[in-house]
C-alpha cells in the first residue's frame, strides 16, 4: 500500500496545513478542517512518500497468530529522505488568496 503526506509549513510562523497524497499524486491541503486549503503566504515544503510491503502471510486465525505471530511487513520509502523534512528539502511555494494548483518535480 502506497501512502503519501505533504506538508505546508508557513515561513512567517503559524499553522501548518496537510494534505495526504492520492495514488494519481493529488492532494488537498487541510489547515483547520478537512479541505479549507492553506492560507495565503510563502511556505517551506515536506513530502514523504512509502510503500508498505507484506513479507508474510496474515494468520487464518487468533490460534495461528498466537503460535506464528502477526504477519510482518517493511517500509520502502519512495522519495529520497531530504524531503521529508522542511529544512532539508529546499521546497518552498507561494499560495494567493483562490484556489491554487501547486505541482512538484523532484529527483
Amino acid at each position: 500500500m502506497k501512502l503519501g503526506t505533504i506538508r505546508f509549513y508557513p515561513v512567517t510562523g503559524g499553522r501548518p496545513s496537510i494534505g495526504q497524497i492520492q495514488p494519481d499524486g493529488s492532494y488537498e491541503l487541510a489547515t483547520y478542517v478537512a479541505g479549507d486549503g492553506a492560507l495565503p503566504g510563502k511556505y517551506e515544503i515536506a513530502i514523504e512518500a512509502i510503500e508498505t510491503i507484506s513479507t508474510g502471510q496474515a494468520p487464518k486465525d487468533l490460534a495461528e497468530e498466537i503460535e506464528k505471530g502477526p504477519a510482518k511487513s517493511k517500509i520502502a520509502y519512495l522519495l529520497p529522505p531530504k524531503y521529508a523534512t522542511k529544512e532539508f528539502s529546499g521546497l518552498t511555494r507561494m499560495v494567493e488568496s483562490g484556489n491554487n494548483e501547486i505541482n512538484f518535480d523532484l529527483e
